[in-house]
């Protein structure tokens, strides 16, 4: 874990979307209850959570990471092609 808040959802989006397996799935809704569109109160979580980013400066983090993102984006294609290369299905002669 890299962040103490923040980005861990961004960090899966960006690996998905740079090896192509991005995809919506439209029978999950996710609803971010956040205090500033109104859907909640803020409170002290939301406080804690916010000091905790500027603290961290996890924006910086993240951006400095990419590199990280890069070689994770790269072992998930290198498991993806060895396993459709072990499943493919073997010539009978």
């Amino acid at each position: 874990a890299f962040f103490s808040c923040d980005f861990n959802d961004t960090w899966l989006t960006d690996v998905s979307s740079a090896i192509g397996r991005r995809i919506f799935e439209p029978r999950i809704y996710t609803e971010h209850l956040h205090w500033a569109v109104g859907k909640q109160a803020k409170d002290s979580t939301y406080s804690e959570t916010q000091a905790r980013g500027v603290r961290d400066n996890v924006q910086v983090l993240y951006d400095n990471l990419l590199p990280k993102r890069q070689e994770d984006a790269q072992k998930l294609l290198t498991f993806i092609e060895q396993f459709n290369k072990s499943h493919e299905p073997q010539n009978s002669v």
